[in-house]
């Protein structure tokens, strides 16, 4: 008798060290380690083992049984899980202090009450279909809910029949239950899979703006050469019955630089013309002509701050991205009675203040303004959710486009962040995130020079033109020798240094391709420079303005042409370079 308390006290000091590690590990935010739970009940069944062979014991001495049976459940009572005795019914006849507080009630309380009733609805079917087995097996396990105090806790319970534990006939056929409240591991699974669940979808995202970006470049190369000869045909054919099919080819290919530039959005490296504006002046500006097209079964309400909130933007970015958060919001609602609520608020995002975010801003931390558009219409479900923002993808039925992954380029390009909520039957919530900008006495508009007086420039001349693709480089040539120019064509940037060097020729620009092997066109910018040479270069690319580096875009003698570019255009952008040289 003495070896068994001996042995109850040293499982009882056990337990409690464990407890207070383990209570240790949960409030440093720890994954918690459920093996030595695990070893202490394996301990403890044990001991229900000597129990039980000391009840056979114990013929002399009936008291001697009863009072190890309370040692043991004031062991218990110390156990880092929940310990319980259901009746053959499965209603519990004795609890441990550890499982009251899992269940937020008293052991008073919780005696005399079904077990089954402290179990998620979902999950009945889960512990009834292991019930069987629990009583023939020890060692089973299961994973269900069981009401806590305020809400439902995730917890493993393990089963076992009760051949130690005695009593009143209540205890015949009883079995033992150990509970182990998992809810904090589950909450950090739980936060896991939504942070792998952001990494991919940031992956994914930046993925796919890479092979855009990357498709986008080499499109816009091959219109150049599309659209550069269907102009020198037009311009140089006589027959009447053939404008008309070459005409349709200059259409085409100015419809498929369009897409382009649409996928070149969804990449994070469209056009952008940044300014410091109000958002809200700005929406309150569009607000008449989103209500002209939002049909008037759908109301079409406008929350918007009184204070003034100052973000850098492309206005008319802002307004894509509005108009088409507004057509989707209405055709979301359908020929239905509906409501559309457009909000801005100023939120402050840290640590303590995440959202959930599909794009997340560059920064998240600091004041936001938020643009919220709310409807009443379908909602998504979530495996809709996590596609909306691939290219092409629709719902609807004759839709396709890239709007929305146009949004999620726009915003990426702004440093700002997307989020969603929506739920099917209960609408949807786009939400906006830009930074706000702490400064206010500077323009941050960046805009091409503005004077005229290159408008009316004889083209005369030499251009050297450099270009590593050969048809690009042909149709170039074409066109500048259209405009006026004599053309000296390089395959690279290191041929037209070298010529450069060697020769005085006066040349009145350089045209330089921006992505070339050897030199590409920004290193032959500075090795020119190195030589003291202040020759106007004049970028190209299928890529925008923005991938110029600040101080080279501003320089004065620097211009920037993305292609496919057409006759008039390359005009006004080299004409505008010489003006300045000269000037």
């Amino acid at each position: 008798m003495a070896n068994i308390q001996s042995e109850s006290a040293a499982l009882r000091k056990k337990a409690e060290s464990l407890l207070s590690k383990l209570n240790k590990q949960q409030t440093k935010g720890e994954k918690l380690d459920l093996e030595p739970v695990k070893a202490i009940f394996k301990d403890l069944f044990g001991r229900l083992e000597k129990l039980e062979t000391s009840y056979k014991e114990s013929d002399s001495l009936e008291k001697e049984p009863e009072e190890t049976q309370n040692q043991f459940w004031q062991l218990l009572n110390f156990a880092p899980a929940g310990f319980l005795v259901l009746n053959s019914n499965g209603v519990i006849l004795q609890a441990n202090a550890t499982f009251a507080r899992i269940a937020g009630q008293s052991i008073e309380k919780l005696l005399q009450t079904p077990f089954i009733e402290l179990i998620h609805p979902d999950d009945k079917n889960v512990y009834n279909s292991q019930l069987k087995s629990m009583k023939h097996l020890s060692g089973n396990e299961i994973e269900i809910r069981i009401r806590g105090y305020n809400d439902y806790l995730w917890a493993i319970v393990s089963g076992q029949a009760n051949r130690a534990l005695t009593g009143s006939e209540d205890y015949e056929g009883s079995m033992l239950f150990a509970v182990t409240d998992i809810s904090y591991k589950k909450r950090v699974e739980k936060e896991e899979k939504l942070l792998c669940q952001r990494i991919n979808n940031f992956q994914q995202a930046e993925s796919l703006g890479l092979l855009a970006s990357g498709m986008a470049h080499d499109f816009n190369n091959i219109l150049t050469v599309i659209m550069g000869n269907a102009e020198m045909l037009e311009i140089n054919n006589k027959q009447d019955d053939l404008q008309l099919f070459i005409r349709g080819i200059v259409s085409a290919s100015g419809k498929a630089a369009k897409l382009v530039g649409q996928i070149l959005d969804y990449s994070g490296e469209g056009q952008s013309k940044i300014e410091k504006l109000d958002a809200n002046h700005l929406i309150k500006d569009i607000s008449a002509f989103l209500r002209s097209f939002v049909p008037t079964t759908i109301g079409l309400s406008f929350e918007l701050e009184k204070s003034e909130a100052r973000i850098e933007c492309d206005p008319e970015q802002l307004k894509k991205l509005l108009i088409n958060a507004t057509i989707n919001a209405y055709e979301a609602i359908g020929k239905e009675y509906g409501k559309i609520a457009v909000k801005t608020t100023t939120v402050e995002l840290g640590p303590d203040k995440q959202v959930n975010f599909i794009l997340e801003p560059e920064s998240a931390a600091g004041k936001f303004l938020c643009i919220e558009i709310a409807d009443s219409g379908c909602g998504m479900t979530n495996e809709v959710k996590s596609r909306i923002f691939e290219p092409f993808f629709t719902t609807k039925p004759a839709g396709r486009g890239l709007s929305l992954a146009g949004a999620l380029g726009t915003i990426k390009r702004h440093f700002g962040g997307i989020a969603v909520s929506s739920e099917p039957g209960k609408g949807t919530s786009f939400r906006l995130y830009f930074p706000i900008t702490q400064l206010h006495n500077e323009d941050f508009s960046i805009q091409l020079h503005s004077d005229r007086s290159h408008e009316e420039l004889k083209m005369s001349g030499t251009i050297m033109l450099i270009d590593d693709e050969e048809e690009v480089r042909t149709a170039g040539q074409n066109i500048l020798e259209q405009l006026g120019f004599q053309v000296k064509a390089f395959a690279d940037g290191c041929q037209a240094l070298k010529h450069i060097i060697a020769t005085s020729d006066p040349v009145e620009i350089a045209m330089v391709d921006l992505t070339m092997p050897k030199m590409n066109g920004l290193d032959f910018f500075m090795e020119l420079r190195k030589l003291g040479n202040e020759l106007p270069v004049l970028f190209c690319s299928g890529y925008t303005r923005n991938v110029l580096p600040a101080d080279v875009s501003k320089n004065s003698l620097v211009g920037f042409i993305q292609k496919p570019y057409n006759l008039k255009n390359l005009r006004r952008e080299i004409a505008r370079l010489i003006t300045r040289n000269r000037n």
